[in-house]
Protein backbone atom coordinates (compact mmCIF):
# COMPACT_ATOMS: atom_id res chain seq x y z
CA UNK A 1 0.00 0.00 0.00
CA UNK A 2 1.34 3.46 -0.94
CA UNK A 3 0.93 6.13 1.68
CA UNK A 4 1.29 9.83 0.91
CA UNK A 5 2.15 12.17 3.72
CA UNK A 6 0.08 15.34 3.05
CA UNK A 7 2.52 17.53 4.98
CA UNK A 8 5.64 16.73 2.96
CA UNK A 9 4.46 15.19 -0.33
CA UNK A 10 2.20 16.47 -3.06
CA UNK A 11 1.05 15.35 -6.48
CA UNK A 12 2.08 17.44 -9.52
CA UNK A 13 0.82 16.93 -13.04
CA UNK A 14 3.42 17.33 -15.80
CA UNK A 15 2.33 17.48 -19.43
CA UNK A 16 4.43 15.02 -21.46
CA UNK A 17 3.16 16.14 -24.89
CA UNK A 18 5.29 17.96 -27.46
CA UNK A 19 5.02 21.75 -27.00
CA UNK A 20 5.85 24.40 -29.62
CA UNK A 21 6.42 28.10 -28.88
CA UNK A 22 6.77 30.90 -31.40
CA UNK A 23 9.92 33.02 -31.00
CA UNK A 24 8.59 35.90 -33.05
CA UNK A 25 9.97 37.76 -36.05
CA UNK A 26 13.41 39.33 -36.11
CA UNK A 27 15.19 41.35 -38.78
CA UNK A 28 18.71 40.39 -39.81
CA UNK A 29 21.29 41.40 -42.39
CA UNK A 30 22.91 38.90 -44.75
CA UNK A 31 26.54 39.03 -45.93
CA UNK A 32 25.54 41.09 -48.95
CA UNK A 33 23.58 43.65 -46.81
CA UNK A 34 20.09 42.45 -47.62
CA UNK A 35 17.47 42.80 -44.87
CA UNK A 36 15.55 39.61 -44.19
CA UNK A 37 12.91 38.69 -41.63
CA UNK A 38 13.47 35.51 -39.64
CA UNK A 39 10.70 33.72 -37.78
CA UNK A 40 11.59 30.84 -35.50
CA UNK A 41 10.06 28.38 -33.11
CA UNK A 42 11.13 26.27 -30.16
CA UNK A 43 9.78 22.79 -29.50
CA UNK A 44 10.36 20.60 -26.48
CA UNK A 45 9.05 17.43 -24.89
CA UNK A 46 9.42 16.35 -21.27
CA UNK A 47 11.03 12.92 -21.11
CA UNK A 48 11.69 12.66 -17.37
CA UNK A 49 9.03 14.52 -15.32
CA UNK A 50 10.91 14.14 -12.03
CA UNK A 51 14.02 15.93 -13.31
CA UNK A 52 11.95 18.58 -15.07
CA UNK A 53 10.08 19.30 -11.84
CA UNK A 54 13.08 19.55 -9.54
CA UNK A 55 15.56 21.21 -11.94
CA UNK A 56 13.32 23.59 -13.92
CA UNK A 57 10.50 24.00 -11.43
CA UNK A 58 6.79 23.94 -12.05
CA UNK A 59 6.62 26.64 -14.74
CA UNK A 60 8.40 25.09 -17.73
CA UNK A 61 7.21 27.80 -20.12
CA UNK A 62 9.00 30.48 -18.09
CA UNK A 63 12.24 28.46 -18.30
CA UNK A 64 12.18 28.84 -22.09
CA UNK A 65 11.74 32.61 -22.11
Amino acid sequence: MNLINPCSEDVRLVDLRLKVYNCGRHQALTKDNVKITIEGGVSYRVINPIISHYVLGINLTRALV
